[in-house]
């Protein structure tokens, strides 16, 4: 199957999984009565705790054909002698890449619920139209424009997604268009051209996507449900299918997020890869080896946290820079200067590092082997987050504020440093911390602009995954995990708290 068909397959079908999950995911969580409601806003999101390699990683340990968790147990049922089920393929690699990328669909179609009114479905109900009706008849169309802006947000980022096809469908010969363009760039001799028009291709894709979403989003007037009037946040009845539904999110729960984690620290605690459960062998001896034993390992997340704390900085800085620039000055080009600022989000990834590999591989700028390529990569690829939220919070404070500082004699800078600076200050914090998180994960673009002398966690889970080293593997995955989900949570807790102010 060739790879452009492999490309449709996955981004597509990860595309539908992501938007039916999030939207009922959504749905359940901010319009329903649904047991503990308030506690299960975290859930939709925590497959974000697993960074992309690490899930591909840890659904291998689970449906690898001879030793995975989920066959071991199959088998045991069914009393077969391999599989019956195989990850190493096409589909697998699309339910991967799904799992991963419903959290972003979800948060955008959760805020469009907060910001619904349900006097719409609350005068159906009263009008005795079944509830399913009035969800496919009235929530799903008034929240169109919400819904197809995580459908591209998915489409996009499924299109970009590296990490998962080069763990699980390289395994089992199943390319995709950024695996391609990987093995363009590190054959010998390279194969430049066809990268390049390769990469071309994707970034047309993507500016195509993006272009029908700045029109869609230009037509979403007519879809506005929240007016100057008090909003309707009156939560839908379940009736008797409350804790089925319940159950049903339990189970989302335990397939995307627990098992996965379970896999991961069993093999962490053996010494081969196996799907064993005794309590008989295990040891900490794959940790010690990623602090002592592997120096690599360690020097790889010291790196990838120094480049993410300066990335972040910096991402912001200009951010905020920008943000300001074109929502409080009143200078000429400020509006290309946002479109220049958000342009990134049109290049893929592994694009972004194909072409940053191009231009300075060699004289007359040689960067490759030194971390300022990484910081480049980094800050270039995710300034179109920092600035979208800068630019929300300057759009939430009254720009009053600075007028009186320049009617009191201040200077752009002085106001810029005194007012702006801490009224968005929490906002800000989310913002770094955000990026952050995206850095000290990303795969994607490092994969191809990182060397040996400059080592990054995600680029060394994916090469102890090429050396066979799964155990150890595991334990770096592990550790990776658990600081993904601290600094995940972290971020909620920070934008919900600048939120609220």
């Amino acid at each position: 199957m060739s790879a452009s068909i492999n490309t449709a397959i996955v981004v597509i079908g990860a595309t539908t999984i992501a938007v039916v999950s999030g939207v009922v995911l959504a749905w359940l969580v901010s319009r329903t009565d649904i047991p503990f409601a308030r506690v299960l806003t975290i859930v939709p999101v925590m497959p974000l705790f697993f960074p992309p390699v690490v899930g591909a990683v840890a659904w291998v340990l689970l449906l690898a054909p001879e030793v995975g968790l989920i066959n071991e147990f199959l088998r045991t049922v069914t009393g077969g002698a391999v599989g019956p089920v195989n990850i190493y393929n096409v589909w697998g690699v699309t339910w991967v890449v799904g799992i991963y990328i419903t959290p972003y669909v979800y948060l955008m179609i959760a805020n469009a619920f907060q910001q619904y009114d349900g006097a719409y479905e609350e005068a159906a109900r009263t009008a005795g139209v079944p509830t399913l009706t009035v969800l496919t008849r009235i929530t799903v169309p008034l929240l169109r424009p919400a819904i197809m802006a995580g459908a591209m947000l998915a489409f996009i980022t499924a299109l970009a997604q590296f990490s998962i096809p080069a763990i699980i469908g390289k395994t089992g010969n199943v390319d995709v268009y950024t695996t391609l363009i990987y093995d363009m760039l590190r054959s010998y001799p390279r194969q430049l051209d066809s990268a390049a028009v390769l990469s071309s291709l994707m970034v047309a894709v993507t500016m195509g996507v993006l272009w029908y979403q700045r029109r869609l989003l230009r037509r979403s007037s007519r879809f506005v449900t929240m007016s100057g009037k008090g909003l309707r946040r009156t939560r839908l009845s379940l009736g008797p299918w409350r804790w089925p539904l319940f159950v049903g999110i339990a189970l989302y729960v335990l397939i995307t997020v627990i098992l996965p984690a379970f896999a991961l620290l069993n093999v962490s605690l053996r010494r081969h890869w196996s799907s064993t459960l005794s309590l008989e062998g295990l040891t900490l001896d794959n940790f010690a080896w990623v602090t002592d034993g592997y120096n690599l390992a360690t020097e790889s997340m010291l790196n990838s946290g120094r480049l993410s704390v300066i990335g972040a900085t910096v991402g912001m800085l200009l951010s905020v820079l920008i943000a300001y620039t074109v929502v409080r000055s009143r200078l000429r080009g400020r509006g290309a200067l946002d479109y220049l600022a958000m342009f990134p989000s049109a290049i893929p990834a592994t694009v972004l590092g194909a072409g940053l590999l191009m231009i300075y591989l060699g004289p007359p700028i040689a960067l490759y082997g030194s971390n300022i390529l990484l910081l480049i990569a980094y800050v270039a690829h995710h300034l179109p987050q920092g600035t979208r939220t800068a630019t929300a919070a300057f759009h939430q404070v009254s720009p009053e504020m600075d007028e009186a500082s320049y009617v009191c004699g201040a200077s752009w800078l002085t106001t810029f440093r005194r007012i702006a600076i801490p009224l968005i200050g929490p906002i800000v914090a989310g913002g770094w911390l955000f990026l952050f998180v995206l850095m000290s994960r990303e795969l994607s673009a490092s994969v191809l602009v990182a060397s040996p002398s400059t080592p990054v966690v995600s680029v060394v889970i994916l090469d102890l995954w090429s050396n066979g080293s799964v155990p150890q593997l595991a334990a770096v995955s592990m550790i990776v995990l658990v600081l993904s989900a601290i600094l995940t949570l972290v971020v909620q807790r920070v934008g919900n708290h600048g939120g609220a102010r």
